[in-house]
């Protein structure tokens, strides 16, 4: 019976562990996720710019 309980409870232990490195890496991930989504919002910010100083530097009609 002890055996039993002990095999189980190393199943539990290694299927906890195993949970636990996935967790890690799906953290890992939506870091990457949003340092890329950073990025993107700070080019498309940056294109914004040079496309409203390009405007304000147009003649008046």
């Amino acid at each position: 019976m002890a055996l039993m309980v002990q095999h189980k409870l190393f199943f539990v232990q290694e299927n906890f562990a195993d949970f636990l490195i996935w967790n890690q890496k799906t953290d890992h991930l939506l870091i990457k996720i949003n340092c890329y989504q950073a990025v993107k919002i700070t080019l498309m910010r940056d294109a914004n710019l040079q496309r409203l100083s390009k405007i304000r530097e147009l003649p008046d009609l």
